[in-house]
């Protein structure tokens, strides 16, 4: 048995699912997850699918049919305070595997939101900020500003565009 920490952002959850998918054929097969990372436990290696559900409201147990219908069983679960993670695992399957997105989707949506309102209104105003006190003693500290402001501008849209991009 042994715990690897591995961060994966809540947009990620393909990634994530291929991570431990990986894992599992290597012969590492999930059997906890908590604050300190995956905990895994050594064995004949197999071919499995696994599935990561975020459910930020409450999970409710007549909802665990709709996932042992296809085969999946439930690993273990990881309650945070943005909401409950479930992991779930079955044998490998060649067909759709049907998941509750619109959840992670509403997720998806609020962090693209904060980050509209918040993060690209915050750096703009920073932006200008730094070009008129440039203009006005030009220091060159107020130029490292501009360009670590736009350069902090520049990667929030492109986060923005690959949120909205998931969203579609």
């Amino acid at each position: 048995m042994f715990v690897e920490k591995k961060d994966f952002n809540v947009y990620e959850f393909e990634k994530e699912e291929a991570y431990l998918n990986q894992k599992a054929e290597q012969g590492f097969f999930l059997i906890d997850y908590n604050q300190n990372g995956y905990v895994f436990e050594k064995r004949e290696p197999l071919t499995k699918q696994y599935l990561v559900e975020y459910y930020p409201e409450e999970f409710h147990e007549e909802e665990l049919s709709f996932y042992t219908q296809q085969g999946f069983e439930l690993v273990t679960s990881y309650l945070s305070n943005k909401g409950l993670w479930l992991f779930f695992v079955r044998d490998y399957q060649d067909t759709e595997i049907m998941a509750h997105r619109k959840t992670r989707q509403s997720l998806i949506e609020a962090i693209n939101k904060r980050l509209e309102y918040f993060g690209l209104l915050i750096i703009g105003v920073m932006m200008v900020f730094s070009v008129y006190m440039y203009i006005l003693y030009k220091s060159m500290i107020f130029m490292f500003l501009i360009i670590i402001s736009v350069g902090l501008f520049v990667y929030l849209v492109i986060l923005r565009n690959k949120l909205k991009k998931m969203l579609k």
